[in-house]
């Protein structure tokens, strides 16, 4: 279904050499209606999903 996902726009970064998605994961963990919504992972869990995410996205 294309389209079927209405994404919020993406958080207007100042240092633009950051990794897409760190400054999201920031954002939630310092908004507390953020963080009731989108759970953070333990930081072991955060480890192996960065490792993956660089084998795939190649970065």
């Amino acid at each position: 279904m294309k389209s079927s996902i209405n994404w919020k726009q993406s958080i207007a970064l100042t240092i633009p050499e950051i990794k897409e998605g760190v400054a999201e994961e920031i954002a939630v963990m310092l908004n507390e209606e953020l963080e009731k919504d989108l759970p953070l992972v333990g930081l072991n869990e955060a480890a192996t999903f960065l490792c993956l995410a660089e084998n795939i996205f190649g970065y």
